[in-house]
């Protein structure tokens, strides 16, 4: 019987370890925490696209099933400058209370992109029950630096006063950018005076110091800023996020793939090393073996929605975790701390 017993307990303790294996502790604080480990990587770029041809590798596509439980109103003016200060607004067919709001801003170089792009990301959280917008700004061809900052604050500012006829919650709004567009996101909330209704960003692949050697030498980074780092090395400066962290800014989460040829992880890295030196509350998650925007493959988008709905849930919707303490890095992936994780050959 004694016997039984023990071996019951030993199979207990194994089957928690092995859970514990597979999801990680993650919490800086000491708290056990699930945390769902990323996809596979590849071990180049080359296997990425060849993934993709073969069709080994899925690519991300908006799910029906959320979009039939949700409500579309596309090209709603937020702002009179340009054609392109448009949003959608993505809301919960069904909605009880007033929801938190996320804002999703688009990549392409401050060149190119657009809204649509993000109708993934925009249904699958709408129908979970938040309120989302997926807006346009105006393109550096047209309209440099500042002009697309403004407009990712004015539809802030847009969507804090119309927060009401949409079923939104003005004072619980999250930032969301993706490559330009989350440079774009964190520029607007951590430079000063901030936005206060803002309560997180989320770093989708960003650049955060475009005084890097990297950075002076994209033809989009001296066109988004009308001139070269010699030319207006203060406008590098002030337009970078990195230079305006400081304990006030908000909870920061950050995705980053190890074998970005784009926007170099290192920069990442830099972003987290900055917010974990002044307090704030962050989390790093860095995806071995992905390149540059890795959620346009269907695997890395499921963690990413993952991710992010967890991180919403902290600080946006009340519950424990971030909430418990006000400056605290919760959650930190520092390079090498938890090895590369299994790579397809």
């Amino acid at each position: 019987m004694r016997l039984h017993s023990i071996a019951r307990q030993r199979k207990l303790f194994l089957s928690v370890f092995a859970l514990s294996a597979v999801f990680g502790v993650t919490h800086a604080d000491g708290q056990n925490a699930p945390k769902p480990l990323a996809p596979a990587g590849y071990a180049n770029e080359k296997a990425i696209r060849k993934a993709f041809r073969s069709g080994a590798l899925a690519k991300t596509s908006i799910d029906l099933g959320d979009l039939a439980k949700v409500v579309i109103h596309r090209d709603l003016v937020y702002a009179a400058a340009s054609s392109r200060n448009v949003l959608d607004v993505y809301r919960p067919r069904e909605s009880i209370a007033p929801a938190p709001i996320v804002l999703f801003v688009h990549g392409g170089a401050w060149d190119h992109g657009d809204k649509k792009s993000l109708g993934a990301y925009a249904a699958h959280f709408a129908a979970r029950g938040y309120v989302c917008m997926s807006m346009n700004y105006r393109l550096s061809d047209n309209a440099p630096y500042p002009a697309a900052v403004d407009d990712v604050r004015t539809a802030v500012a847009w969507a804090r006063a119309n927060a009401a006829n949409h079923g939104g919650d003005a004072g619980r709004i999250a930032l969301v950018g993706y490559s330009a567009g989350a440079h774009l996101v964190m520029l607007c909330a951590y430079k000063e005076p901030g936005l206060p209704e803002v309560q997180c960003v989320v770093d989708m692949y960003g650049p955060v110091d475009l005084t890097a050697a990297y950075a002076r030498r994209m033809k989009a980074v001296r066109v988004f800023l009308d001139g070269s780092y010699r030319e207006v090395p203060d406008r590098y400066r002030a337009a970078s996020p990195l230079t305006y962290v400081r304990s006030a800014v908000p909870p920061t989460l950050i995705v980053h793939g190890d074998a970005d040829d784009v926007v170099p992880v290192e920069q990442a890295e830099t972003l987290a090393r900055a917010l974990e030196k002044n307090g704030v509350r962050h989390e790093f998650q860095r995806l071995a073996g992905w390149d540059h925007a890795p959620d346009r493959a269907a695997p890395v988008f499921r963690h990413c929605v993952i991710v992010m709905d967890r991180f919403f849930k902290d600080v946006l919707a009340g519950g424990r975790g971030y909430a418990r303490a006000l400056h605290s890095p919760i959650v930190t992936d520092r390079p090498g701390a938890r090895g590369r994780a299994p790579s397809h050959e």
